[in-house]
């Protein structure tokens, strides 16, 4: 058999196909979900029994100290679907503290969100300190891995990791109000073959604290700074903590903690199942007008461009058209909520009937969070305005209040039946938090992040108004390009702009490399984002999958259409394969990820397929590199097709997760994509 194959590779010398390398050191596959299962119920129930699970000081005593003087209780039951919850309550002077629970019954997940409430005639001691994560996780050598957030540069989610016996704590946090931006409110332990996925699901500021011992990690996530004094009947929510469990490395945690995001922290579709793939749209100014709109689903229609959604961005709204995004007419415009009537007479209807007429969906862009003085909010409805410190001249909508949010609710409610919009598009291009801050400061003494907590928890009602309004209405999160991503937002939307990396101008060291980082990375947390054009084009295959994700964006070919079409049919076969287990085999990180050689695997374990795409970037040196693959069936045999080529070949599953194969790059600048397909 080993003679046959070599024989074998012997005869794939184009690309150099060929079985190679050391023994993976990769751990067994996970076992049986049982025992994880069984180890997150045991670490849940040790920390309700020894109030390790959330915290808060309460008038001004340390959470350890005052804890013991509450009146405890625990009530759990378990529903039909075998899922376990409790609720975890404290109580004491007309205070009530109280954790809602739930332990999954078919994956090792735990998800829990903080209450409080008072219910006196009076104002509460003040809470504070409030941290919705401050536990203990049992461990040692542990490793703690998360990633930078969206910052607008080519390092936007390039992963970090820090041991933790070399330094014994780690902070990290979010930046000015928005939740991915400096860093991703995601991490995972690992240490003694098992280890934990955090997700902080907090869509406003929030800190986390990591601290080790040589046998213990205590872990210390919640908002960054708390101290309030709830008024009489007042009551407020806290993030939410998403932790899963696992045995092995982090690439096996990893697809644990997939495989239970697609499931229960995805948007549905509507026929109530989640989401497993995201559009291919085409792009059109909202400001270029209903005549360029429509010619544009006019050549796609012509060339059979095989879109999906018909994405409309700003500028269609408001009484100036803007000509593209540069002019920035658009951004002066936000807060005047009604159709340009120049450049749409009749209604953005026109479009949308033209598009639903195709068999697509229409994807209209609002930024409902921030207000431009002297915009029709600004002036009719000043009382939905936050009161702003400075005199910048945005403002920022008041999701704080009620009554503001109810108002949001029915205009944009409206607007998106009126016009038959199916992708509702929030974009969210400023720092909230100074404007936080300084509301709190007008609220009186022990205040602080009760502005916040209202603004984020209306947030939230906001969005799942707006789905429960609008028929099958989908949601896509932008901010910036990916600068609120987490996993409360996750269950509401996806985010079809990764970064804004992508537009930083005409001049901007935008570069595929960087495209590549931002989008394979981000894909490791968020299972499904989109993928956008590079300043640098695309125009040839390295490029054009440096973009690829569950979604991608871009305009109708207008050249080289022939080409164009091979890489959409290229494209779709690998989406349908993108919500499988993803592993990176290989890739620079830091100021080598356009100098070192990358691979990336999808492999979908139910209907045994999957595709790997690897790059050697213009600066790499290296043209023969050994990739490991994982998650494949030991005693199966393999197809292996190369897509640029058409070569083939069959290897056994053993020996592509031991030995690995050797793909070689014949020139600097070049990618492969290679089908796999069990026997």
């Amino acid at each position: 058999m080993k003679r046959i194959f070599a024989l074998l590779l012997a005869a794939l010398t184009l690309l150099g196909l060929t079985a190679c390398g050391e023994p993976s050191d990769a751990g067994p596959d996970s076992p049986a979900a049982e025992n994880d299962m069984d180890r997150a119920k045991i670490w849940l129930e040790a920390r309700i029994e020894e109030d390790e699970l959330f915290s808060f000081d309460y008038g001004e005593v340390p959470f350890q100290e005052h804890i013991g003087q509450w009146a405890k209780n625990v009530e759990e039951g378990t529903d039909e679907d075998g899922n376990t919850t409790y609720v975890l309550t404290y109580e004491k002077d007309s205070v009530k503290a109280w954790a809602e629970i739930l332990l999954r019954g078919d994956m090792p997940c735990i998800d829990w969100c903080c209450y409080f409430e008072n219910t006196a005639s009076s104002d509460s001691l003040p809470i504070s300190n409030i941290q919705a994560l401050n536990s203990p996780y049992a461990v040692t050598d542990a490793t703690v891995n998360y990633a930078y957030g969206g910052n607008s540069d080519g390092h936007d989610f390039e992963p970090l990791s820090q041991s933790m016996t070399e330094t014994n704590t780690l902070k990290f946090e979010c930046t000015g109000g928005r939740s991915s931006q400096g860093y991703m409110p995601f991490f995972d332990v690992v240490g003694d073959g098992q280890g934990i996925v955090v997700a902080i699901g907090w869509t406003g500021q929030w800190t986390a604290n990591l601290t080790a011992t040589e046998d213990t990690l205590t872990m210390v996530a919640g908002m960054t700074s708390t101290d309030i004094a709830l008024h009489a009947g007042e009551s407020m929510r806290t993030p939410s903590i998403v932790m899963t469990f696992f045995t092995g490395d982090r690439v096996d945690g990893n697809q644990v903690y997939r495989d239970m995001v697609q499931q229960y922290y995805t948007p549905a579709d509507e026929s109530g199942e989640p989401v497993t793939e995201l559009p291919l749209t085409i792009n059109a100014w909202g400001g270029a007008g209903v005549t360029t709109q429509l010619n544009t689903i006019a050549s796609a229609e012509a060339i059979g461009w095989p879109y999906d959604v018909l994405w409309v961005d700003a500028g269609w709204h408001g009484n100036i058209a803007s000509v593209d995004t540069y002019d920035m007419a658009w951004a002066q415009e936000v807060g005047n909520w009604y159709v340009n009537k120049e450049i749409y007479p009749d209604g953005l209807s026109v479009v949308s009937d033209a598009v639903h007429k195709e068999g697509k969906e229409y994807l209209l862009w609002f930024e409902p969070e921030r207000v431009i003085e002297g915009t029709d909010i600004d002036v009719n409805h000043s009382e939905y305005v936050m009161p702003a410190s400075d005199s910048a001249m945005f403002k920022l909508y008041n999701l704080a209040s009620d009554e503001a949010t109810d108002y949001l609710i029915e205009l944009i409610s409206g607007i998106l039946n009126d016009n038959g919009i199916d992708w509702y598009r929030q974009d969210f291009n400023c720092d909230p938090l100074d404007k936080w801050v300084y509301a709190d400061t007008k609220e009186g003494e022990h205040r602080t992040g009760i502005t916040e907590i209202k603004y984020i928890t209306n947030l939230y009602r906001y969005l799942d108004a707006l789905r429960e309004n609008v028929p099958g209405l989908m949601i896509d999160n932008c901010a910036s390009g990916g600068r609120r991503l987490d996993i409360e937002m996750m269950k509401r939307s996806v985010p079809l702009w990764r970064s804004d990396y992508y537009v930083l101008g005409v001049d901007a060291a935008t570069t595929a490399d960087g495209t590549r980082n931002i989008g394979w990375n981000l894909s490791y947390w968020i299972p499904l984002s989109c993928g956008g054009a590079s300043n640098e084009g695309c125009d040839d295959s390295y490029e054009f999958r440096c973009q690829m994700g569950a979604g991608l964006t871009m305009g109708v070919p207008v050249t080289n259409v022939e080409w164009w079409m091979e890489k959409a049919e290229e494209y779709l076969t690998c989406r349908e394969m993108m919500n499988g287990d993803y592993y990176i085999l290989a890739q620079g990180t830091g100021n080598n990820y356009d100098s070192i050689n990358a691979c990336y695997e999808y492999y979908v374990p139910e209907e045994g397929r999957g595709f790997l795409m690897a790059f050697r970037p213009e600066k790499s040196m290296v043209s023969k590199q050994s990739f490991v693959l994982r998650g494949l069936d030991a005693d199966a045999t393999y197809l292996l097709e190369v897509d640029d080529n058409g070569e083939t070949m069959e290897v056994d599953g053993e020996t592509l997760m031991t030995d690995g194969i050797t793909l070689t790059f014949n020139e600097a600048r070049m990618s492969l994509l290679i089908y796999i397909t069990k026997k």
